[in-house]
């Protein structure tokens, strides 16, 4: 198959035949992601051939064959009616195909699942084939196609090896022909929420194409890629600190962790509250966050590559965002930004939220952090470890200083207890792919009572739990009395009256950026996210302005969280400047 003669160089259609299909759970896993990822997908059926409804997912086209058809005029039509180029186009996989020249490595096999989560693998590489060709076609002639065609098969092939990227780049394959081949390491649920947003195209787009990599297999029999985007804090693990520079390296955080693991209560866990906001103590058990070892294993190889290869983001900067206690200290410097030549930042200042670290509910130790962390309630409180494990979401509004008490056992150890700021229950979620800043307004948790009465009269015991993975609390809840359920009910209702379309303030494109570029400096990454909230102007604040003018206070920017690597859910164009954002990133890394 020459892929010259299409109008279009790149694999954009695959069509399953019905056996092969149904006898392969592990194909079928993958029909979701190939259709997130732009290809069309048909399964060919020969004429005994049914299936269950539901068998395949929607948008699976089925090319029904009968008696007195074959399936060549079936596939055209269905090709034509597409706007594909057959057979340019379109690769046709059944029980015993697979042409090395289409999908150089693989092997369609009904029999057996294991070939088939590569095969987006073997998609790329395919595709980083047919761009060697056409790059190579306008210089070189036929003999330039046929060098560059079989160099790239070599890579490609079982026996590839460390500089198989090197070769496939000399040889014009990611820089002649602009092509380049974007590995990605994270979890299943992960890739998924990427996929349906459009993130992770499996046909070439501005001179990008995903794959996934698997980290359990040597990355050399992977080659070539040319670049590993990583969630690296989707396998995080707990230890002994290592000395400053190799924990520099491996990534690891600052501030120990306490007890056995993370969230542990045990005997080791820190015994006092640093002068600096972190968890101390001289407990033998310390523990603090670090990637694991097929992370870590994941940067050895590519520093091995020499400079051939980018990892992004490096996990020298990633494991910035990975603990709360070190990422407060880095927006803490958010009120350096200076805001008033922008548009829309007269008035306004940014900070960060006071926060300290704790290491324990003892009232003793809650009252010293307390008084350390100067602000009164209410207070949010969020674990240390900030991602990577399943109860690194479990947070609590404690609505009074004596409930932060009673959450032994619901927030794990060390924790932040963070001043929490009434914000009309409007957040801005702002994403940052490269130098492109864009956000999206969502709901969040509504204004919560300063005195205790009407607090009590929300939630009794003073502390709403919630995972923030999941949603955030957009409703306080109401107990059993009818004085709580309509103090509850009101709270709601004036946050959404306020928000977001009669808030007295929305901070602009300019200002985000700013604050963007600050977060992008001081963090060190490409692809991140923070979420905004505008303090809320409270009754006697107002009251006094209009009576002193000369009171008022300028508006206040809240950063409240920092996240590597965000879905970038509902962001209008987040597809096209992701890919942008990756190559930019990705070139800084390795030039040419």
């Amino acid at each position: 198959m020459d892929a010259s003669v299409a109008h279009g160089p790149f694999i954009r259609g695959l069509v399953f035949s019905g056996a092969l299909l149904h006898g392969c759970e592990a194909l079928r896993n993958q029909l979701q992601l190939l259709l997130w990822g732009g290809l069309r997908v048909a399964e060919l059926r020969s004429p005994d051939q049914t299936s269950e409804p539901g068998a395949v997912p929607s948008g699976v086209d089925i090319l029904q064959l009968s008696d007195s058809n074959t399936w060549e005029p079936v596939l055209k039509a269905w090709a034509e009616g597409h706007g594909l180029q057959l057979p340019g186009e379109v690769v046709v996989l059944a029980s015993g195909a697979g042409d090395a020249e289409v999908l150089p490595g693989f092997t369609a096999n009904a029999g057996q699942d294991a070939p088939w989560p590569r095969l987006r693998l073997a998609l790329a590489h395919a595709n980083l084939l047919r761009a060697a060709t056409l790059g190579s076609a306008g210089a070189s002639g036929t003999s330039g196609r046929k060098r560059a065609r079989e160099e790239v098969e070599e890579d490609v092939g079982p026996a590839a090896v460390a500089d198989s990227a090197a070769s496939a780049g000399s040889s014009g394959t990611a820089r002649g022909s602009e092509l380049v081949v974007v590995g990605y390491a994270m979890k299943a649920s992960r890739e998924a929420d990427l996929a349906k947003e459009g993130l992770l195209n499996l046909v070439p787009q501005d001179g990008v194409v995903f794959a996934p990599l698997d980290l359990s297999q040597p990355l050399e029999s992977q080659l070539p890629f040319h670049c590993i985007l990583h969630k690296a804090s989707d396998e995080l693990e707990y230890g002994p600190p290592s000395p400053p520079a190799a924990a520099a390296a491996a990534g690891e955080s600052a501030v120990p962790t306490a007890g056995r693991g993370v969230g542990g209560e045990g005997a080791a866990s820190a015994s006092s509250t640093g002068d600096d906001g972190g968890a101390s103590g001289g407990g033998a058990g310390l523990l603090v966050p670090r990637f694991g070892p097929r992370v870590r294993a994941m940067a050895e190889f590519v520093s091995q590559q020499g400079g051939r290869v980018s990892l992004l983001d490096p996990l020298q900067s990633t494991a910035k965002v990975i603990n709360r206690t070190e990422l407060g200290r880095v927006c803490d410097s958010l009120s350096q930004v200076a805001l008033q030549g922008a548009v829309g930042g007269a008035g306004v200042v940014v900070r960060a939220p006071r926060n300290v670290t704790i290491a324990s509910y003892e009232p003793q130790q809650l009252e010293a952090a307390l008084k350390q962390l100067g602000c009164s309630a209410p207070f949010i409180v969020k674990p240390v470890v900030a991602c990577g494990t399943p109860d690194s979401h479990a947070m609590a509004l404690a609505l009074w200083p004596q409930a932060l008490g009673g959450l032994a056992g619901r927030v794990p150890l060390p924790a932040v207890v963070q001043e929490f700021v009434n914000h009309d229950a409007t957040i801005y979620k702002v994403y940052v792919a490269g130098n492109k800043v864009f956000h999206t307004v969502r709901p969040s948790i509504p204004n919560v009572p300063h005195t205790r009465p009407a607090a009590e009269a929300l939630v009794a015991s003073g502390v709403l739990t919630f995972d923030s993975l999941k949603s955030l609390p957009t409703k306080l809840p109401s107990d059993a009395s009818p004085a709580a359920s309509a103090a509850s009910a009101a709270v709601p209702a004036a946050a959404a009256a306020a928000a977001p379309a009669a808030t007295s303030f929305t901070p602009s494109q300019e200002v985000l950026e700013l604050l963007a570029a600050h977060l992008r400096a001081a963090l060190g990454l490409s692809l991140f996210g923070f979420d905004v909230v505008v303090r809320t102007v409270e009754e006697d604040e107002e009251q006094k302005e209009a009576t002193e003018p000369h009171a008022a206070k300028p508006r206040e920017l809240v950063v409240v969280d920092v996240n590597y690597f965000p879905s970038y859910r509902g962001a209008k164009g987040a597809p096209a400047l992701f890919r942008t954002a990756v190559l930019g990133a990705h070139r800084a890394q390795v030039p040419g």
